[in-house]
């Protein structure tokens, strides 16, 4: 290949909010940085792009100037949707809901709702990560490592109540729970739409159980080890989708 038209792949994918063939972006910008300064684009260099929401492509460096890049793009792959999953998860310290988002967007759901619960600490849900739009940059960075394009809808703040009132119309839900003979989730049969609901930190309390044996989830289990809110996040996700023909 010509030096002229370099195939750039040091991430997997750089994703754009538009779908035009032609765009700009500000030199300051990240995606601008991680082209000139990680991969080494210069004009006629192709590297992957895809559209939030939509198709995935090739885009083209066409020039660099002082302040901005020009950017042309072939949009010709259609990016399958998310699994049907909501993921609800008691809100656990910022650091942890950092690694949840990047990683359930990378794994593949459709949205992750962050909830409140007896045991949750409320003071976390006033994190910069909330405040800002900081936790949208965790899940492009996911899906960019993914090479995926479908952006999971996120909510934080609710109650745990709340959120098992609002689930998706015939629903399988599941809990993650230690709870006396609760089943292993391997073992569960599983469908489309799934919800998966994981503790925070501190885990259920009786409270917590109570709200969801009433929104008749299943409780089951990961096995006999405890584990981290964002481990077990990864794992649920993990095994449900192997459960479902999806990995």
């Amino acid at each position: 290949m010509s030096q002229a038209g370099r195939e750039r792949h040091s991430v997997n994918i750089i994703l754009f909010a538009g779908s035009a063939r032609r765009q700009t972006l500000a030199r300051a910008d990240q995606r601008a940085r991680h082209l000139l300064e990680v991969l080494g684009c210069r004009p006629g260099d192709r590297f992957r792009a895809g559209v939030i929401d939509g198709p995935t492509g090739t885009g083209t460096l066409l020039a660099a100037a002082a302040d901005q890049l020009e950017l042309a793009f072939d949009w010709h792959g259609a990016a399958p949707p998310p699994d049907d999953i909501l993921l609800i998860v008691g809100l656990p310290r910022p650091p942890s809901a950092r690694k949840i988002l990047y990683q359930a967007a990378a794994l593949g759901c459709r949205e992750l709702r962050f909830v409140h619960t007896e045991t949750s600490d409320r003071n976390y849900a006033r994190s910069r990560l909330w405040t800002t739009s900081e936790w949208r940059r965790h899940l492009l960075d996911g899906l960019q490592q993914a090479v995926a394009t479908a952006l999971p809808a996120v909510t934080c703040g609710a109650s745990l109540q709340c959120a098992a009132q609002q689930l998706p119309a015939g629903a399988a839900a599941v809990a993650l729970d230690h709870a006396a003979g609760a089943a292993r989730l391997g073992t569960c049969a599983l469908r489309l739409p799934l919800v998966l609901a994981v503790g925070p930190e501190r885990g259920w309390s009786e409270a917590d159980r109570a709200v969801l044996r009433r929104h008749r989830f299943l409780p089951c289990t990961l096995g006999a080890r405890i584990l981290r809110v964002e481990t077990a996040c990864v794992a649920a996700l993990a095994i449900a989708k192997a459960r479902l023909g999806a990995m």
